[in-house]
């Protein structure tokens, strides 16, 4: 993205100004690019005028996430002709149930799809550069185990990927600290994965374990603030 997306480098008044007139809007990504805040029906128009393709992407309000416009049913339909539309769930089924019927139909796709798509959404994902603490947790210990501070990647509702100097066992339960300026969010995550990058470093993607809403509502508030920094008003090119 050409614009940085991290609020910690914006004035506070800017880092704590309310999000409640997009918070239901929705913002495409495409090429790199974001465009937003804007309505559905925005969408479908720049779809009808070649603007929008099935390969871009949705940031989903509801979802706090991005997620391929073909995902997302309302859109979905607008790429096709009602003789050809695919069979697939009734229209106005709510995005969380019509993404796990789309899900389940990708699950005989070769797997070789699948680290492209991760790859693609982690693309998307709005990127933190910034540090974070972490510390593993271990149930029954003497003491806390050492504090570790590490670079952090990018995050979403769902978990954070970070940068590390040594391999993490999957599964290993682990408490975040990310600094949300003018506050920091606090959550236990497990590590999903960990691969090698450059020689001495890894990237660990971690989800996050019974996240309180008080946590959440941090993230929310944090990845829409990004995404409204680095959108852009104007419709994307013909």
């Amino acid at each position: 993205m050409s614009r940085s997306t991290n609020p910690s480098r914006r004035g506070r008044d800017d880092a704590i100004t309310p999000l409640s007139g997009d918070a239901a809007q929705y913002y495409l990504c495409q090429a790199g690019r974001i465009f937003g805040p804007i309505e559905l029906t925005a969408i479908a128009t720049w779809i009808g005028e070649n603007r929008v393709t099935p390969r871009d992407w949705v940031f989903v309000p509801s979802l706090c996430d991005w997620a391929p416009i073909l995902e997302v049913p309302e859109m979905a339909g607008c790429f096709y002709n009602p003789s050809d539309k695919p069979i697939g769930p009734p229209p106005g089924m709510p995005v969380e149930a019509y993404l796990k019927y789309y899900r389940a139909q990708q699950e005989a796709a070769p797997e070789a799809e699948a680290p492209q798509r991760v790859e693609k959404r982690q693309w998307v994902r709005i990127p933190l550069h910034t540090t974070m603490t972490f510390r593993e947790i271990r149930d029954g210990a003497a003491k806390p185990a050492e504090r570790h501070q590490a670079y952090t990647v990018n995050i979403s509702e769902g978990g954070l990927a970070f940068e590390w100097s040594a391999a993490i066992a999957t599964k290993t339960a682990i408490e975040v600290r990310v600094d949300f300026y003018p506050t920091t969010l606090r959550a236990d995550a497990a590590v999903a994965h960990c691969d090698p990058k450059e020689a001495g470093t890894y990237q660990i993607g971690a989800a996050f374990k019974n996240l309180p809403q008080t946590e959440r509502d941090k993230i929310r508030h944090f990845v829409r603030a990004c995404i409204r920094t680095a959108s852009n008003a104007t419709p994307p090119p013909v």
